[in-house]
């Protein structure tokens, strides 16, 4: 016959080794499904100005060789890659002239997201920390060149920009979907911007107005 003792014994065990077993599954991820992102990614939205006319009827826009896209899964939070970002310039900044032959070519050297993990804990913690710290970084590189009816170099500019930010251990989807986002805004606004006081200089002789 089971004494009382033995009866309350087995059922503190049981209690016991349910909860350790919540806690498990709440720190392995495997207590519930992850609700899906609700944050947004839109496109970045260049400024209506300035615009130049420049006395060009063609504007090209290249990928320089080798220009590497960013891995899969940073690709997947962004709204476009960054090298589509940065070509949109081309069209939010200058037009053409219908009657000209000369030619603007807009060369994208970089264009890259990356994600560097910064450190990683020791022991059971680093086992089961499927989120580490790490920093996420955008940046740009591009080249301008303005070119003659005869092919002749008629003037060029270059500009480079970058953001940088960490993401937290433990932060979420949506949050790295906001770093993301903020960063790609952060890199593309100073872009414009020294590409902006660069083209202003450097393609003078093609430049024929700005509004």
């Amino acid at each position: 016959m089971m004494r009382p003792w033995m009866r309350f014994s087995e059922a503190t065990m049981n209690r016991r080794t349910a909860v350790g077993a919540l806690a498990v599954a709440a720190i392995l991820g495997l207590g519930g499904c992850a609700s899906d992102p609700v944050y947004i990614v839109e496109p970045y939205e260049y400024a209506e100005t300035p615009v130049w006319q420049v006395r060009a009827g063609e504007i090209r826009v290249v990928e320089a060789p080798g220009l590497a896209a960013p891995d899969p899964a940073i690709a997947a939070r962004l709204a476009e890659p960054p090298a589509k970002t940065a070509g949109r310039w081309t069209a939010a900044r200058l037009r053409t002239e219908s009657d000209s032959l000369g030619s603007v070519v807009f060369t994208i050297e970089e264009a890259s997201a990356s994600e560097r993990i910064l450190r990683t804990r020791g022991g059971v913690t680093g086992l089961v920390t499927r989120d580490p710290e790490s920093e996420l970084t955008v940046a740009y590189a591009v080249d301008v060149q303005a070119y003659g009816p005869d092919g002749g170099r008629l003037g060029g500019a270059k500009a480079q920009s970058s953001a940088s930010s960490t993401l937290r251990e433990g932060q979420d989807e949506d949050d790295r979907r906001r770093l993301w986002t903020r960063l790609v805004k952060e890199a593309t606004d100073r872009l414009d911007k020294e590409l902006q006081r660069q083209v202003a200089t450097g393609l003078a002789p093609v430049l024929q107005q700005q509004r």
